[in-house]
């Protein structure tokens, strides 16, 4: 699991592999978040690429110093994006 020291060495530091670490470690959370997508006849590939691609930016705007917990914050961000991404 992901600590926040690792969240504060990748905002000091802006490198990709520690990037890609902590996107790997919460991967599974876009499999948790697409269930509710997929119900609606959207295909699983684009839910997939989409939520990756939320998460990332998830990984670059979260904040620690602000005390959230990431998947709070991740949950959040994943949300409003799929609201513009896939409208109703």
């Amino acid at each position: 699991m992901v600590k926040l020291e690792d969240f504060k060495k990748y905002k000091e530091s802006k490198n990709i592999e520690d990037r890609n670490e902590i996107v790997e470690a919460y991967l599974y959370m876009v499999e948790i978040l697409i269930r509710k997508y997929l119900n609606k006849g959207v295909e699983y590939e684009i839910c997939i690429r989409s939520g990756a691609l939320a998460l990332v930016a998830a990984v670059d705007r979260f904040d620690p110093e602000k005390g959230y917990e990431f998947f709070e914050f991740c949950y959040a961000y994943y949300s409003w994006r799929n609201k513009k991404t896939f409208p109703r």
